[in-house]
This record gives C-alpha cells, structure tokens and sequence, in this order.
C-alpha cells in the first residue's frame, strides 16, 4: 500500500492510477475478500502524517483489512540518479515504534486486534528490546519480518529445554550475519551457548549492495569469503537464507563450495530457527 493519500502513492509509485488504491481495497473488501498490508516507509515520504492517515484509512476496512506491517525502506549503494530517500536511524526509528504504541491499544480496544506492527528491524535500529510473543498475537505479519526474532527466540528457548546440553569440549565458533542482527545474535550467543563453547558473532558488512543494506539474507559470498579469511575459529556457521534455495549458490554466484575452500575453517549451514540454532552451538548434529 505504502501510502493511502492519493497524491503521494502517485508521486511514489509514478503510475497515474496508483492513487485509487483505496478504492481497489474497498472492491476486495465488498467482494469478502480479507487482505494484510504492507507500508515500505520512505522517510519525508510517506511517514508522520501521511502514515497516520493510511493507518487510520485502512484500520476504517477493518475486518476485511486484517493488519498491517510498517517496514523501513532498503537502500543500496546504486542510486544514481534516483530521488533522494535517507534511511531510518535509532531516533527515527525510536520515534516510529512510540507513535504506533498508543494506536496498537485503540485497535486492541475497538477492533479486538492490535492491527499495525512494526518489522524487526525497527527494533533493532532502535536498540528498544522486543515485543513479548503475545503482543504479535497469531504472527499475521511473519513473512514480511514481523515478529521473525521473538518467534525465533522462544523456539531457540524451548529447543533448550526440550535438548539440554550441560558442557562441551572447548571450541570457538564464529557466527556470521547482517548487521542489524549482530548485537542481539551475540545476547543470544552470550546467554545460551553451553559451558565450553565461545561464540563470537562477526557482523559482515555488505559491500557488494552498499552498506546500508544489513541484513543476513542478502550477504554474498564474497563479502563472506573476504571478511573472514583469516579468522581463527573450529567451525564458521552461517544461515541457510544467504544461499538460494537450492542451497549452492551466494546472491553473488560464489558457490557454496568456493566459499567452504577459500575459508580457514569448516562452514555449517544453519537452519533459520531457533531449534537449528540451538543445535548448532550446542555441536549436535543436523536431524
């Protein structure tokens, strides 16, 4: 959707019918059709008032509008020639968590919903910690990043509890990811990893799509290979998400087995879930 005022879905889609876009809801909406949504918030486009107002537009075809996700816009590094759009930092990031708490209770309140989330990665630009698992009720927003970390965490707990592991022999893993993830990668490292076993997160910075793209699904294999050359490590662990899906190539065409070659310790793919992760530190093999 990324904007309700017809004038700037307009201006940002370029399409001259784009602004109707409230109109084709509505047309879903009488025809029984139920219909999540996603605003990919551009900064002095369509956030502050604007976002307000396609919240409260689309809250207005609540039922048939069951929720919708608020995602920071991606930037790469090649723009030339394209308007200027600035990415979220922490305080802007801040800003738009605290202006959707207060709306999140109205929509509890009147809707039985809480119907607007946040992605991810608002909250780790933000450095504010999680929403507890209820607050993302049935996860309605999960493939659009919504909620992917708490679900990641209470399964990475329960993986824990269901499989301990007391010690291991001494080992060093390192653990390789996007930026943004790096900080709350490593609480997790730090507060599961048993006796024995040390984890080092290793934030990769993204140079072949520019660094303001951080996160771990679009790291290639050359940025992998070149940061990590000569780390000293048993084991590096990555996640499966960087390789397509038939998991033997990076985004950049290096092959899996390039990378395995090129780098100074063994490579383990690992499952995008808590339980794969769990697995992983703990040295158990794969199921």
């Amino acid at each position: 959707v990324h904007a309700t005022d017809p004038e700037v879905r307009t201006r940002m889609m370029r399409n001259p019918r784009s602004g109707e876009i409230m109109d084709r809801l509505r047309q879903l909406a009488q025809h029984g059709i139920r219909f999540h949504c996603q605003l990919v918030l551009c900064p002095g486009w369509n956030d502050g008032e604007v976002l307000m107002r396609s919240i409260e537009d689309l809250a207005s075809l609540a039922p048939a509008a069951c929720s919708v996700a608020l995602v920071p816009v991606g930037l790469t590094k090649y723009r030339d020639g394209l308007d200027v759009i600035r990415p979220y930092d922490r305080e802007s990031a801040l800003a738009l968590i605290r202006s959707i708490e207060q709306l999140q209770q109205r929509f509890l309140r009147e809707l039985d919903t809480r119907f607007v989330f946040a992605s991810d990665e608002f909250y780790c630009l933000s450095g504010l910690p999680l929403p507890e698992d209820e607050e993302y009720e049935d996860y309605p927003q999960i493939e659009n990043g919504v909620g992917m970390l708490r679900m990641f965490e209470t399964d990475l707990r329960f993986a824990a509890e269901d499989e301990p592991v007391e010690a291991t022999s001494p080992r060093h893993l390192i653990i390789a990811c996007g930026t943004s993830i790096a900080a709350q990668m490593q609480r997790w490292c730090d507060q599961y990893a048993p006796r024995g076993t040390t984890v080092t997160v290793q934030p990769i910075i993204n140079h072949f799509f520019g660094e303001s793209v951080t996160v771990t699904g679009l790291i290639t294999g050359g940025d992998l290979i070149s940061q990590l050359r000569d780390v000293k490590c048993d084991e590096i662990l990555i996640c499966r998400n960087m390789l397509r899906n038939e998991g033997d190539l990076f985004l950049d065409n290096v092959s899996l087995e390039d990378a395995r070659s090129a780098l100074p310790a063994p490579l383990r793919i690992v499952e995008n879930t808590g339980e794969g992760f769990w697995r992983a530190i703990s040295g158990l093999e794969d199921q």
